[in-house]
């Protein structure tokens, strides 16, 4: 009886409502950019620029 009261509030702690944050604020500054070069054979290379 014991074993099954602890295992009962185990699962009730664990089974307990979780409540996310429903906005979230981002602060600074994004300094990225992409790179396309195309070369004269056709070839493209696609880069990701930072800073």
């Amino acid at each position: 009886m014991r074993k099954q009261i602890i295992v009962l509030a185990a699962t009730a702690v664990f089974a307990a409502p979780v409540f996310a944050q429903s906005i979230v604020t981002l602060y600074g500054v994004i300094d990225e950019g992409i790179d396309d070069t195309n070369s004269v054979g056709g070839h493209s290379v696609v880069e990701l620029q930072s800073g």
